[in-house]
């Protein structure tokens, strides 16, 4: 447990002795624990909790003003270790609906208190295991879904991606192909050694054309057809061959 991270915890109980026993219990058995505050009301209790978002707190259930389930229906969130510590047994299914690690009577056994802490931090280790695991799984389908809707263009130092809906299109260069895309509102290019027939196969062809030997569009783009020149938003305009304009023409309309 000692190579756990730092967790923060909250006592509270409306009797010191007790209070001070337990710290006592804590501060013996658990170097990674930090006890935030101790708390004898309902309302130095909500304030607390609010302000330290303890991992774990235990709570005696009858306060000066009130209970701990008053404090539990107050604070901002919930969402931490539950242990309780009391005199009556007849709180232990209200204690339970809560997701309560454990119910102690008083008089409190150490043994079987450590024992509930030490559940707590296994619970704490469990959940911060998933969450990770969770990241991790709404990273990488996010990469994969960029990686889906955007060309990768390796180069010698980093690899860029280019989404699909910002290309507006592609020229062969000999064995190299210069792609113009969008960059905010400013129309930008970059080299690559695809050549422009691995383009046409990479390329969606629900939204992209070649229209000539040389030249890819992105048909979202397109404006108008004059003759051999197709012109293109941003006041672009490159060749078309006969054949490619007619295509165009019934993919478009």
């Amino acid at each position: 447990m000692a190579g756990y991270k730092q967790l923060k915890l909250v006592i509270v109980e409306d009797e010191w002795v007790i209070s001070l026993y337990i710290k006592n219990i804590i501060q013996n058995h658990f170097e990674n624990i930090i006890i935030c505050e101790e708390c004898q009301s309902v309302d130095a209790a909500v304030k607390a909790i609010n302000k330290h978002l303890p991992d774990i707190v235990l709570f005696d259930v009858e306060l000066l003003d009130g209970d701990c389930f008053d404090v539990i229906s107050k604070v901002e969130n919930s969402n931490f270790q539950k242990l309780f510590i009391t005199s009556y047994s007849e709180y232990a299914l209200k204690a339970i609906k809560l997701h309560a690690v454990d119910y102690h009577l008083k008089p409190i056994n150490e043994k079987e208190l450590v024992a509930s802490i030490k559940r707590c931090i296994e619970n704490l280790e469990r959940d911060e295991i998933v969450r990770y695991a969770k990241l991790n799984i709404e990273s990488e389908a996010f990469k994969k879904n960029v990686k889906e809707k955007s060309l990768v263009i390796n180069k010698k130092n980093e690899t860029l991606l280019i989404e699909y809906s910002k290309i507006l299109y592609i020229m062969s260069d000999n064995s190299y192909t210069k792609i113009f895309y969008l960059n905010k509102k400013n129309v930008e290019s970059i080299i690559s050694s695809i050549s422009i027939k691995k383009m046409e196969e990479i390329l969606p062809e629900n939204y992209f054309l070649r229209i000539h030997n040389r030249y890819i569009i992105n048909t979202s783009y397109f404006k108008s057809i004059d003759g051999s020149q197709l012109n293109m938003e941003f006041g672009i305009a490159v060749p078309i061959s006969n054949d490619k304009a007619k295509l165009l023409k019934t993919k478009i309309l």
